[in-house]
C-alpha cells in the first residue's frame, strides 16, 4: 500500500510514512518489500521480505505508544461518514468538499504525529494520486488511508469486516496464502474464544467455535 505500486503515485516514490513504521537492514538492503500474507516472510517473487518492525520504529520501539483512537482517525470516520451521507458507496466517486477535507485533514494529522518532515508531507499531499479534489474522491481511498494510519489497529479489522472484505472498498485485497481449507473460501470475521469463556460459558459458545467465518450478532445482515 506504501510503495507506489498497489496505487501508483504520480510524484513522490513511497509513502514517507513507511520509513517511520518499518526498517530494512541498511547494510544488505536498499528497498522495502512485504511479505505476502500468508506465506511467513516470502515476497511476491518467493525470495524473503525484507521490511520488518524495528526497535526504533514509531509501533514497535520499547517506548512506543499504545493509541486506543487518534485524531487521524477520528478524521477518517468523519470523511467516510460524509461521504456517505453525500451518496457516495464502494464504487462512486465524488463528494462534498467536507468529506474531502476530512480525507486530507486525516493524513496530515497522522503524519504529524509519525513525525514526518513537513516537506516529505506536504509533497505527499499534493501528489496527484492523493489530492484527487472532491469531485474524484472515493470511498477506496479514504478506507486505503484510515487503514495506514490504524495500523496494527483492531479497527482495521472491524472495518474489513463493514464492508464485507469489498475489493472495490479495499483495492488489492485477497485471501491469505495457504488459506484454512475448512473455510471454504470464506473470510476470517471472530476470534476464536479464550478458554476461560469456554469453561464458564460453554453452552452457548459452543454454537459458534469452529465458525470463525460467520459473523458476529452486529456483523449480520
Amino acid at each position: 500500500l506504501m510503495d507506489g505500486t498497489s496505487i501508483p503515485f504520480a510524484s513522490v516514490t513511497v509513502d514517507p510514512r513507511l520509513e517511520r513504521i518499518s526498517s530494512i537492514n541498511p547494510d544488505t538492503e536498499d528497498s522495502f518489500t512485504g511479505a505476502v500474507n500468508g506465506t511467513g516472510g516470502e515476497d511476491v517473487d518467493g525470495s524473503g521480505a525484507t521490511a520488518d518492525l524495528g526497535t526504533e520504529d514509531f509501533y514497535s520501539s520499547q517506548t512506543a505508544p499504545l493509541i486506543i483512537m487518534s485524531f487521524a482517525e477520528l478524521k477518517f470516520i468523519e470523511a467516510e461518514a460524509l461521504f456517505l451521507q453525500n451518496g457516495g458507496g464502494p464504487t462512486s466517486v465524488g463528494t462534498s468538499a467536507a468529506a474531502y477535507n476530512a480525507y486530507l485533514e486525516g493524513i496530515r494529522a497522522n503524519m504529524d504525529k509519525l513525525g514526518i518532515p513537513v516537506t516529505e508531507k506536504e509533497a505527499y499531499l499534493a501528489d496527484g494520486s492523493i489530492a484527487v479534489g472532491a469531485d474524484n474522491l472515493t470511498l477506496a481511498l479514504i478506507m486505503r488511508e484510515k487503514f495506514i494510519a490504524t495500523f496494527l489497529n483492531a479497527e482495521s479489522f472491524v472495518d474489513l469486516r463493514r464492508y464485507d472484505f469489498d475489493p472495490d472498498v479495499f483495492v488489492g485485497l485477497e485471501l491469505p496464502e495457504n488459506h484454512e481449507i475448512v473455510l471454504n473460501g470464506e473470510w476470517v470475521r471472530r476470534a476464536q474464544y479464550p478458554a476461560s469463556e469456554q469453561t464458564r460459558n460453554g453452552a452457548e459458545i459452543e454454537q459458534v467455535m469452529e465458525n470463525i467465518d460467520v459473523g458476529v450478532w452486529w456483523d449480520r445482515d
